[in-house]
């Protein structure tokens, strides 16, 4: 049996500069499909609920990296307490294990920078979420080219 390493899913974000690796600072970055459940119509069936949609967050952890464009990102959002689609831009989940083309999707988020740490001698830290906003585009990306093209319907 063979495990898809945690390298084997890149991220990537749409900065001011363009698309670029969400990886130079990162500590921690985790996908929460985040399920939301219906309760049952009929009260004979017991506790419990359907899966009625989803409501996706992608958490992270990372250190301020001031010239990596993606960090420099979400410093600005958190520093300028961005709002609005000001603190909207889009995340490029690639699944490099795939094969080539790479297969990913492409994920307008909104980002809320929960907290910012200034611990005495470590480094800044920022965390927070990206809140997923409508349906994730299916596609593939070329991570040489930094390019995603959308699958056709």
């Amino acid at each position: 049996m063979q495990f898809v390493r945690s390298e084997a899913i890149s991220d990537y974000l749409l900065t001011p500069e363009g698309v670029r690796p969400l990886a130079a600072g990162v500590l921690f970055f985790g996908e929460k499909p985040g399920p939301v459940f219906a309760p049952f119509l009929y009260p004979e069936e017991g506790p419990g609920g359907a899966i009625a949609g989803y409501s996706p967050a992608f958490s992270f952890r990372a250190r301020l990296v001031p010239d990596d464009p993606a960090c420099a990102l979400l410093w600005d959002i958190a520093r300028s307490r961005r709002i609005g689609d000001r603190a909207e831009t889009f995340l490029y989940r690639v699944e490099r294990f795939s094969g080539a083309p790479c297969q990913a999707r492409r994920i307008r988020v909104a980002v809320a920078v929960e907290e910012i740490q200034t611990t005495p001698g470590e480094s800044v830290t920022l965390e927070g979420t990206f809140h997923q906003l409508g349906d994730a585009q299916e596609g593939t990306f070329d991570p040489t080219a930094l390019v995603f093209t959308p699958a056709q319907a």
